[in-house]
């Protein structure tokens, strides 16, 4: 579900970033 969400903001480089560090805290 994490991946879908970082799909559509993965042209916003500095969202990304920030869904990363999200990424992690749900690992």
């Amino acid at each position: 579900m994490v991946l879908e969400y970082v799909k559509p903001k993965s042209s916003f480089e500095p969202s990304n970033k920030a869904s990363m560090k999200k990424k992690q805290v749900h690992m």
